[in-house]
């Protein structure tokens, strides 16, 4: 038996956490990202966020098991990838055909192989997986590497946008990259998203998807977060 692992004399608590990629068409659940986390047993993890996926405002106080058949056979996993990796893989380990998969590449990661980044998303592609991009930069996108790649979904941050810009130049950034995807017959989704509110301004704009917080997986309904 492995003893657990422990940081300063402390055991250390392994745990799951998860947050759903929303439509905001259809106010469904697109897709359930997970996550593996080791903290101090008894303490949050460092940085954990509010327990919002996007559902409604009351959403903090729903079970987990309220969730139901969305986290246990989810629409689609999104699954973090990286150039060379292999589709059938993450297919196995999940059990599910590769059509529900989305593939999660870091953008700056692809820009430092594109060759290899460009074949394994084409591979990916052909499987049936569907790709997303994130870690965009919003002050200076690589679009011209970005045109180059078979995507489906464009995931930013708003809120990482710089500090001093003004409203008006951070509507024109999003309707910016909104008419680009949109050229690229891609989808928006956008992260941090932390209220209603916010769900109704994206959707006027045309962002398809949004992500809220990360939520504890307590009943163990997810299988084991893996990185392809």
């Amino acid at each position: 038996m492995h003893a657990s692992p422990t940081f300063g004399g402390r055991d250390l608590e392994r745990a799951i956490y998860f947050r759903a990629l929303m439509d905001l068409g259809t106010g469904g659940v697109a897709g359930i990202e997970a996550a593996l986390a080791r903290h101090i047993r008894g303490d949050a993890p460092s940085g954990q966020v509010a327990d919002w996926c996007g559902r409604s405002a009351r959403a903090h106080t729903e079970p987990l098991s309220a969730w139901g058949r969305e986290v246990r056979d989810p629409a689609a996993y999104l699954v973090r990838a990286e150039p060379g990796s292999q589709v059938a893989a993450v297919a196995r380990h999940l059990a599910v055909a590769p059509e529900k998969l989305i593939l999660m590449f870091d953008v700056t990661c692809l820009l430092a192989q594109p060759t290899s980044a460009l074949e394994t998303l084409v591979a990916g592609k052909r499987a049936g997986a569907r790709i997303l991009l994130d870690h965009i930069d919003l002050v200076d996108p690589p679009a011209r590497f970005i045109e180059m790649l078979p995507a489906d979904i464009l995931r930013v941050t708003p809120s990482r946008m710089p500090w001093h810009w003004e409203d008006d130049r951070r509507a024109a950034t999003m309707q910016s990259l909104l008419g680009f995807a949109g050229n690229l017959l891609m989808d928006v989704a956008v992260e941090g998203v932390d209220s209603d509110g916010q769900c109704r301004a994206f959707k006027q704009l045309g962002v398809r998807y949004a992500q809220g917080g990360w939520r504890r997986d307590h009943l163990g309904l997810l299988p084991d977060p893996i990185r392809l």
